[in-house]
């Protein structure tokens, strides 16, 4: 089933369709500062020694005509304890297609790497929570076969 077919069960015939997509973007707006503020809707997970990892869509693009770009995003704290070996590792991903790196050569700024695809590339998809959901286990396995830095093998 399709993400539009879903919301269209959501929506159930209770008020007109174009107010229930105004109502429900209007919501996701209300509720996250993250889309106020950085124009993204991230869920993220704190990982040890100061870096994170986020998962979502940015909505602030080349253009105010592009479809939002969902992506990955690794992020280091400048004050990290770990920084060298984290940042070796990032350097390492971002040598694969498509990854991007930004501030890895700044030791005072906060470095990240990006990998990310334009939603429109899942639209064809018959079930596109789907399609996201396996782009993203995807992103996180190819970041994986690089020699990573790992919380496992971190010395204590």
């Amino acid at each position: 089933m399709s993400l539009f077919s879903r919301l269209l069960k959501l929506h159930g015939g209770i008020i007109p369709l174009e107010d229930f997509f105004t109502e429900l973007v209007a919501h996701l707006f209300s509720t996250n500062k993250e889309i106020h503020a950085h124009g993204r809707y991230l869920m993220y997970a704190r990982i040890p020694d100061k870096w994170w990892c986020g998962l979502g869509f940015r909505l602030n693009t080349s253009s105010s005509t592009d479809y939002p770009i969902v992506y990955l995003t690794l992020e280091l704290d400048p004050s990290s304890p770990r920084r060298a070996a984290i940042i070796e590792a990032m350097n390492k991903i971002c040598k694969q297609p498509e990854w991007k790196g930004y501030e890895l050569d700044d030791s005072r700024a906060w470095s990240r790497i990006v990998f990310g695809r334009s939603l429109q590339s899942f639209l064809g998809e018959e079930d596109q929570v789907a399609a996201i959901q396996k782009f993203f286990l995807e992103t996180l396995d190819a970041g994986g076969h690089c020699p990573p830095y790992t919380i496992a093998n971190r010395e204590e």
